[in-house]
């Protein structure tokens, strides 16, 4: 796996695979450890919304929420961005396939949409890649 292909959800699961219970996050409530946040992440396939609370709840008091995800890109522009980086074409391309829906979700309208209905206020926004979109929130007042 490249850099490139290397995402926050593989960074929880391989702490979470060292880790396991020791804490990850500790808030005034209590902590999470690596293994209850990889779980809470997980959540996004559920239920972005108790994802979003939660994260609001553990968030500190005039704490920042950076968000950097996938935007919804064409197929075509999907599939050429990773075929420089490849040894397999045809084993890679079958992966790509599969990963496709996951990765294009929502645009960035829809992260826009999700973040304010979750709660937070994006106080600036900008793409540090052609297929990535970075949120940096707080959450709303009110």
């Amino acid at each position: 796996m490249s850099a490139h292909e290397f995402t926050l959800y593989d960074m929880l699961w391989r702490n979470a695979c060292i880790y396991g219970e020791r804490p990850a996050v500790i808030h005034a409530q209590g902590s999470l450890t690596f293994r209850d946040l990889l779980g809470r992440v997980d959540a996004l396939a559920t239920g972005l919304a108790a994802l979003l609370a939660e994260v609001r709840r553990v968030l500190a008091s005039g704490g920042l929420f950076f968000l950097n995800d996938w935007i919804r890109t064409p197929l075509q522009v999907y599939l050429t961005a990773r075929t420089d980086r490849t040894e397999n074409l045809d084993a890679d391309r079958w992966r790509w396939f599969r990963l496709f829906p996951v990765h294009n979700k929502y645009t960035i309208e829809d992260w826009q949409w999700l973040l304010a209905e979750g709660g937070f206020r994006v106080q600036c926004s900008t793409q540090l890649r052609s297929h990535f979109q970075v949120f940096v929130t707080t959450p709303a007042v009110g």
